[in-house]
């Protein structure tokens, strides 16, 4: 049996006690409490709160021990109770854009979640969640994260981590060896240097909005973006991303793209608008799976509007941007 009220601009429940409820959609009204018997609701797989004004959830939550995937985003929370270590069978929680400060110890009960965003929130602490080792994507940007350390290490399935738009300072003592990782959002940060060992599967990096340098190999990487920090160039070994397929540094100081760049086969997008590029090496267009080219806003003066037209006569499936004012 599901139930879908959502969007009726409710301010109080209905009253529900079915035992076969699986289902049960509230989102988009205008709760600002659950009932105290909500428990009873106790073979319910799926609720989703989200869009409401609720400032906290009641312990009997804790009892409804079939919920697999609860949605409480969008709300006024403060916190999650203390019986919330209760929910064994929870799979995915989504509790962005709250102001939940802390995280109950409970938490660390949660042996089959692997699905957690918490972001938008005001958490400094996530001790609870690091002993969740089923764990494999984390949603904790723009929170209070002060600190980035090897305590990551404990996720050992997690894929997918999201952290940027926190308050620590520094790279400095991070050291992930996050086997399984292969997507990481460190942008809106701090870091000054792009943390070492970040996994053997890492397929995604963005480090957008940071301040930082390059130095560490990551052979297996695809995307990597770099945009709006402060490169006066781009690193050297940038060259041995033998399977990267999207570079992209917009907004930066870079003068020149790296000698040997043209031994990155696999690469598809180069986006370098808005630096300092005097030239664009012309073999780019000649790599063979290279479909986009962005180099508009630079000072470009290897490339004239003339040649520029005649080489893409001969490359029609290379798509390339830039501005002629700019090309001299």
């Amino acid at each position: 049996m599901n139930l879908d009220v959502s969007g009726c601009r409710l301010t109080l429940l209905p009253k529900v006690s079915s035992t076969v409820l699986r289902q049960a959609d509230f989102a988009k009204n205008s709760l600002s409490t659950l009932p105290e018997d909500f428990g009873c609701l106790t073979n319910l797989e799926l609720l989703a709160i989200y869009d409401n004004i609720l400032s906290f959830l009641p312990e009997t939550l804790g009892q409804l021990s079939n919920l697999k995937r609860l949605g409480v985003m969008n709300n006024h929370l403060t916190a999650l109770p203390k019986t919330f270590g209760q929910l064994t069978s929870l799979v995915d929680l989504y509790a962005m854009s709250n102001y939940i400060t802390a995280l109950p110890n409970t938490l660390s009960s949660l042996s089959g979640v692997t699905i957690l965003n918490f972001s938008s929130n005001c958490i400094s602490c996530f001790g609870p969640v690091l002993r969740l080792s089923s764990l494999k994507t984390l949603n904790v940007e723009k929170n209070q994260v002060t600190k980035l350390d090897s305590s990551f290490q404990t996720l050992i399935a997690l894929e997918n981590l999201v952290i940027g738009e926190n308050a620590a300072p520094d790279s400095h003592t991070m050291d992930w060896r996050l086997e399984e990782l292969s997507i990481i959002d460190l942008s809106h940060g701090k870091l000054s240097c792009v943390p070492p060992l970040l996994g053997t599967k890492l397929r995604e990096l963005k480090l957008n909005r940071n301040k930082f340098g390059f130095s560490c190999d990551m052979s297996l990487l695809e995307t990597l973006r770099m945009d709006c920090n402060r490169l006066s160039s781009l690193p050297s070994n940038m060259c041995m991303l033998s399977s990267l397929k999207v570079l992209a540094a917009h907004m930066n100081s870079v003068t020149s793209i790296p000698s040997g760049a043209n031994i990155l086969t696999s690469l598809k997008v180069l986006a370098m608008g808005q630096n300092r590029l005097s030239s664009v090496p012309l073999y780019f267009f000649d790599l063979p799976l290279i479909s986009r080219l962005f180099i508009q806003r630079n000072v470009i003066t290897n490339i004239s509007e003339i040649n520029l037209h005649s080489y893409y006569a001969n490359h029609k499936d290379v798509s390339f941007f830039f501005e002629k004012s700019k090309c001299h």
